[in-house]
């Protein structure tokens, strides 16, 4: 009788000792599960974030781009702006010059 109630005893224990390696195990897979979730949601993450990287790259070309050619602009507008100085200042001293030889005609 005695090694029957121990016997029974045991199996009780080990009844419950399976049943609490269930629930861990199903508590280990939830996790688990959860873990693959976020993981994934890391990789779109990671991705979304690769192409607005990629994005941005592009954006910062086309604007060094266009600031290179803004750039070249105004060189090429100062450029003229001289030039166009240096009209003017010719135009000046060719008036200057008549004026004066006017001047000494009629004095």
């Amino acid at each position: 009788a005695r090694a029957a109630a121990e016997a029974e005893e045991h199996q009780r224990k080990a009844a419950r000792a399976a049943a609490e390696a269930g629930d861990r195990e199903s508590q280990l897979e939830a996790e688990i599960e959860k873990l693959r979730s976020a993981t994934s949601l890391a990789d779109q993450a990671e991705g979304t974030v690769r192409a607005d990287m990629q994005a941005l790259q592009e954006q910062v070309e086309a604007m060094r781009s266009k600031f290179a050619e803004l750039q070249q602009t105004e060189r090429d507008a100062l450029l003229k702006a001289s030039n166009l100085q240096a009209e003017v200042d010719s135009w000046k001293r060719t008036f200057y010059d008549q004026q004066c030889r006017y001047e000494a005609k009629i004095s």
